[in-house]
């Protein structure tokens, strides 16, 4: 498809990728020239993020690990999905967010269909913008109740993990009201209630036994395919990823100077702004 972009028409690919179950996901993949100036408006939005309490899916500093140490010590989790989470998201969930948005870019030319591309740079940023409301507006609720819960969103994946199992039906209610209060559903079919007592808690690809995290079985089994395959590259990663290092403030700094230095060199003519912001990493990895 053509998309009208800044007076300039691009051309959008629209994929349909396999998810299992005869089920397609919607991938909006920009041509090559509006890929890149989306990444520069996603690096100039970086800007204006504020620290993120609750999400921890395409947030610097934060990753699956991260989420799922928030949900260590606790008894039960309950795992609750948003359906279709990036078309779901529209242009009136960022309303809070005109005012910081709009020296950047129109929010409305980042959406297609008035719906968040999913594949477009810019989307996991904005999604995470349209959720602070959705996300403090649960956790108010939940601390409404006076017992001790954990609550963190990944993308799409709610969870919540708390002690009492008579809460559970409560803690549905909020979050299901709530995410329709803001023009959201879930997929009651990816609910799940973990019990802590008899097994492993698994939280965002990450085993948990009360206070301490480990590889899921499935990296393991991975792990030995991948031995018996000498599928080197994939064991390296494999065996990375069974680590479960939280995210190193070297490396993010790393992947965060890359991605200010592609604004850059894409637009030489980028504001004083993001030029000082390469500056001030590049002094932070020298130091």
């Amino acid at each position: 498809m053509n998309v009208l972009f800044n007076q300039h028409t691009y051309q959008v690919y629209q994929l349909q990728i396999p998810k299992g179950k005869g089920k397609y996901r919607t991938i909006f993949a920009p041509d090559e020239q509006l890929n890149c100036l989306l990444k520069i408006i996603a690096t100039k939005l970086q800007i204006i993020e504020p620290q993120y309490e609750y999400a921890h899916g395409f947030v610097k500093q934060r990753s699956p690990v991260t989420n799922a140490m928030a949900h260590t010590g606790f008894r039960y989790s309950l795992s609750m999905d948003i359906k279709d989470f990036f078309p779901s998201v529209k242009p009136h969930h960022l309303a809070d967010f005109y005012n910081r948005i709009e020296p950047i870019i129109k929010p409305e030319l980042l959406f297609i269909n008035n719906s968040l591309p999913q594949g477009f740079p810019t989307s996991p940023i904005l999604s995470n913008l349209a959720m602070i409301p959705v996300d403090n507006t649960i956790a108010e609720q939940l601390k409404q109740l006076n017992q001790p819960f954990s609550f963190t969103r990944y993308a799409d994946d709610i969870t919540v993990s708390f002690n009492e199992i008579t809460l559970l039906q409560t803690i549905k209610n909020i979050i299901t009201d709530t995410l329709q209060q803001y023009g959201f559903a879930i997929n009651p079919k990816k609910t799940l209630l973990q019990d802590g007592m008899y097994r492993r808690r698994i939280i965002t690809g990450v085993a948990i036994e009360k206070d301490k995290i480990f590889p899921p079985r499935l990296i393991k089994r991975k792990i030995r395919a991948a031995k018996h395959n000498n599928q080197k590259r994939s064991l390296g990663g494999l065996i990375e990823w069974s680590k479960l290092n939280p995210p190193k403030p070297h490396e993010l700094l790393m992947a965060e100077a890359k991605s200010w230095h592609l604004a850059t060199k894409l637009n030489p003519n980028i504001d004083i702004k993001v030029t000082r912001k390469v500056r001030s990493i590049i002094k932070k990895l020298k130091s």
